[in-house]
């Protein structure tokens, strides 16, 4: 699954290991929830976009 795009327009990969179902970012833009077939839950910081990490729960 590709993140947000950088400045320079590329994308960067979650490290995601079930298929995620859904994603939708904060208004602010920066964290990212995803969901997936497990019914889990994540958050994302993706403040960083060439380094999007899973926030700590």
């Amino acid at each position: 699954m590709t993140g947000p795009s950088d400045p320079n327009g590329s994308t960067r990969a979650l490290n995601v290991t079930v298929a995620v179902i859904g994603m939708a970012f904060s208004r602010d833009g920066r964290p990212l929830a995803t969901t997936n077939l497990t019914k889990t839950l994540l958050l994302w910081d993706v403040t960083d976009s060439s380094n999007p990490q899973e926030t700590p729960r």
